[in-house]
């Protein structure tokens, strides 16, 4: 359950909202999220001479995924600290932006090429 939807049921449950009101702001709220990742994709593309391999992960797929990383998972280091990496974020930064996240290209002619489309 998205952050936004906990707060439309706690501004129903503290009476600020009437049942009525919540139910249409949670309807919306679900329908834009279902816009904003519907047809998004995490495509990741390597070539080496005459092989190819792309591969295709929705975003969606991505999002549901991350509610089951563990919070203490989600830590990098960074310069000798701790950097907790929050994953909702991250999914949603690549949904606002989607472009050419990563392009690599080797000596040898292989190439590697991770985009939103």
């Amino acid at each position: 359950m998205s952050e936004e939807i906990k707060k439309v049921l706690k501004m129903v449950e503290e009476g600020k909202l009437s049942s009525e009101e919540g139910a249409r702001l949670v309807s919306a709220i679900k329908e834009r999220e279902k816009k904003e990742t519907k047809g998004k994709y995490l495509r990741i593309s390597i070539e080496d001479g005459g092989d190819r391999v792309n591969i295709k992960i929705p975003l969606k797929l991505a999002r549901w995924a991350a509610k089951f990383i563990p919070e203490e998972k989600g830590i990098i280091q960074i310069n000798g600290k701790n950097v907790s990496v929050p994953f909702e974020e991250v999914i949603e930064s690549l949904i606002e932006e989607p472009d050419e996240l990563v392009s690599i290209e080797s000596e040898d002619g292989t190439r590697v090429l991770i985009r939103i489309e």
